[in-house]
């Protein structure tokens, strides 16, 4: 739209967290309008969004556009035409993440996923492990390629998460929880493992400590893995099947707890069968050295 020659102030906005951001004038005392831009000064050709009049029979403006985290985003307020200036509110607020509820879960894929909770709402049939009470959480679904074990992590989050995986979302009464974590990985973010049936489908949660929010990366290591019997350290393999390898199939010896963690059962390759025994001790000692 044109570019009106009237009375303007510039704001500065760097969000910690990705997603849609909701900005609006509603409140001031004049005709608005309201422009984002990604540099000085705002011209046509750097706006990501403007708007006027938002709505019927309001001079209020708002904008919604999709932002980075750690993206420095300029806010211009102006008037509709000269003589439009005055006292102002501006209101910006951070979007409900689309993957809120359970029932509205995002595809998640094996590498790693970023999202942000904040302004999630907390899903209170899911308080698996940490603290009783729920906290802000999203969902994600995430569908098995291969038979065998899925390593799951929130390294490198901004806030002390809490993770966990379900057979279903927690409205069906016929959902279990396969796999909970609180702070098994460094700084207070969450790691965990469970074993995974080729083509189910299995819905993750992540949440914070109590209320604590923010931005995150989850990581999904899945089962069609190219060195199964590379398993230590545990979420963290190091490329090789050796003395650490072994030592972590012994230690995990017998039949494998509901759910997971069960990393060790290796065999048969594809479709492990509950159990670490010999034919684990075998795939570790054939694949022994460095993998492919």
């Amino acid at each position: 739209m044109p570019w009106p020659n009237t009375r303007d102030v510039w704001f500065a906005l760097t969000p910690t967290c990705g997603g849609s951001i909701i900005i609006d004038t509603s409140g001031s005392a004049f005709d608005t309008i309201l422009s984002v831009h990604s540099d000085c000064p705002g011209t046509d050709q750097n706006t990501i969004a403007c708007n006027d009049d938002f709505e019927s029979g309001s001079y209020d403006s708002q904008v919604t556009f999709s932002a980075t985290a750690g993206v420095t985003y300029l806010v211009r307020v102006s008037g509709f035409a000269e003589g439009h200036h005055g006292a102002f509110q501006l209101n910006i607020f951070e979007a409900v993440p689309e993957n809120d509820v359970c029932a509205d879960a995002i595809v998640a894929i094996e590498g790693t996923q970023v999202g942000c909770t904040n302004n999630a709402t907390a899903d209170v049939a899911s308080a698996p492990c940490g603290p009783l009470q729920p906290s802000p959480d999203v969902w994600y679904a995430y569908t098995a390629p291969c038979s065998g074990p899925v390593d799951i992590n929130t390294n490198e989050s901004n806030f002390d998460t809490l993770l966990s995986v379900h057979s279903a979302c927690p409205s069906d009464p016929q959902a279990i929880i396969l796999a909970c974590d609180d702070d098994s990985a460094e700084g207070n973010n969450s790691a965990l493992t469970f074993i995974a049936q080729a083509g189910s489908t299995y819905f993750i949660r992540v949440g914070g400590f109590i209320n604590e929010t923010g931005s995150y990366l989850l990581n999904i290591a899945g089962p069609c893995d190219s060195c199964p019997a590379d398993i230590a350290p545990a979420g963290n393999e190091d490329g090789l099947v050796n003395v650490a390898d072994l030592l972590a199939l012994v230690a995990a010896w017998g039949p494998c707890g509901p759910g997971g963690p069960c990393v060790a059962d290796i065999a048969p390759l594809g479709s492990p069968d509950g159990t670490v025994n010999v034919g684990d001790l075998l795939e570790v000692i054939s694949a022994w050295g460095a993998c492919p």
